[in-house]
């Protein structure tokens, strides 16, 4: 009942590192846009490690996303700047994670999609950036930390 959904992600290396991070955190499935790169480009299947053909993936539009998540009763939040601390967020059980391109962050569509909220990683830097596939690893290592903790 964990996914991500990852938004226009163009850097084949970051699409591999997403789903080679999805697998090793025991997510079901990865969802992607429309204008994400095909996760079977040579470096994004390099990159992925064998995860791409192992977790697999359905690419879907916002729309469809959203028609998805109601069908299987997941909620949607997002990770993005201006949301709530990481160490806070109250992770769903279940749900949907909308990671967007490292250049625009996620679009004003997704935003909306994101009933359930927005979670944000603090940053001290003076860039306060990291590469999407670093944020969506720190991301998945707290919600699992979280679902763990709620098993307990």
């Amino acid at each position: 009942g964990v996914f991500v959904y990852a938004e226009d992600i163009r850097s084949p290396f970051n699409c591999g590192s997403i789903f080679r991070t999805a697998e090793a955190m025991g997510a079901e499935k990865v969802l992607i846009s429309p204008m994400c790169i095909d996760p079977n480009h040579p470096k994004a299947l390099r990159s992925g490690m064998g995860c791409i053909e192992t977790i697999g993936f359905e690419r879907k539009s916002i729309p469809e996303l959203e028609k998805f998540a109601r069908e299987n009763e997941l909620p949607i939040f997002v990770l993005e700047t201006g949301g709530s601390d990481i160490e806070e967020f109250e992770f769903p059980q279940r749900g949907i994670c909308i990671i967007g391109s490292e250049e625009l962050g996620v679009s004003p569509q997704a935003l909306n999609a994101a009933s359930y909220g927005r979670v944000s990683i603090p940053m001290k830097g003076l860039k306060a950036s990291l590469n999407v596939g670093v944020a969506y690893g720190i991301l998945m290592q707290a919600w699992v930390r979280k679902l763990t903790e709620k098993d307990s």
